[in-house]
């Protein structure tokens, strides 16, 4: 722009001078009148070049503030170019990171679904659970009244025992349980023979002897007896059961198997004293191990 100026500026005064000299041709030869108006132009076209040079001069301060401003232009553009690379990286990381929260929000939405589910599941579940638990309740409560009659009942019988144990305290108490023998068969003799059940186990009072095999009765009362013979191979078991010197009863196998027993038991009144004991008759005989297949067995039930 400045340039074009200074172009202007030369085209001017060529012109002027071009114009003077013109100006001599046609009027040399005429009168020195004319001479005033010519200086009279060329203070004007003086003027005007001091005008234009102001003017050129002003126009090289705005041609200087433009290159300037292009030059602050120019860096603008560049900040402007690289905040927008900037900004473009930015937008990229931004969409790759967007598609990445895409992504986690969809797995996140599978799991919230299969939560969903799984928590449907466990509803369902928990209603099962409740209504066990309310059956369960139900039957707590009733098992809970059943024991405070339990409790109650057992109170009762406990008051009982207590006042059977008072009353039985001055009493006699007799119980004896023993087995026979381990020697295998016994039998069969030629004559009558008392069993002796030798092996005792308990023997309350001692009113059993098991080296004679005799019970005494140690008071007046009504006393339960029992007694069991077993038989081993062919030989036929038998048993009597005596009061004192008299037969009560008399039990026998008449078919012979491997293995047989014979249990009875009699309640029998005595007297302080009376003596019971079991007899293997003639050509009879038992059989007993250390399993005690063979017992004797008797307790005191009231005294009289």
């Amino acid at each position: 722009m400045m340039r074009a100026a200074f172009g202007f500026l030369s085209l001017l005064l060529g012109l002027f001078g071009s114009g003077a000299q013109m100006q001599g041709d046609v009027t040399e030869g005429t009168s020195k009148q004319t001479t005033p108006d010519i200086w009279v132009e060329v203070r004007a076209l003086r003027d005007m070049v001091v005008e234009l040079k102001v003017q050129l001069s002003a126009l090289e301060d705005k041609v200087k503030e433009s290159e300037n401003q292009v030059d602050d232009l120019r860096a603008e553009l560049i900040s402007t170019k690289f905040h927008m690379e900037l900004l473009q990286t930015e937008n990229r990381d931004l969409q790759t990171r967007l598609r990445n929260t895409e992504s986690e929000l969809l797995v996140c939405k599978s799991k919230i679904d299969q939560l969903e589910r799984d928590n449907e599941a466990e509803a369902t579940e928990l209603k099962s659970f409740e209504r066990r638990l309310t059956t369960t309740e139900s039957r707590t409560s009733e098992l809970e009244r059943e024991n405070a009659d339990v409790q109650s009942e057992l109170l009762i019988n406990k008051s009982r025992i207590e006042q059977l144990e008072k009353e039985n305290a001055g009493k006699t108490q007799m119980a004896f349980y023993a087995g026979l023998a381990n020697g295998g068969v016994i039998g069969p003799y030629n004559t009558d023979i008392t069993l002796k059940y030798s092996k005792v186990f308990t023997n309350i009072g001692e009113a059993y002897n098991p080296a004679t095999g005799f019970f005494t009765a140690p008071v007046r009362g009504a006393y339960y007896f029992q007694f069991t013979v077993c038989s081993h191979g062919s030989q036929m078991p038998g048993v009597s059961l005596y009061k004192n010197n008299q037969r009560v009863m008399f039990n026998l196998i008449p078919v012979l198997n491997t293995v047989d027993y014979i249990t009875n038991s009699v309640v029998l009144e005595l007297n302080a004293g009376d003596e019971i004991h079991l007899v293997l008759p003639s050509g009879y005989a038992v059989y007993d191990s250390d399993s005690n297949h063979s017992s004797f067995s008797s307790f005191l039930l009231f005294s009289l």
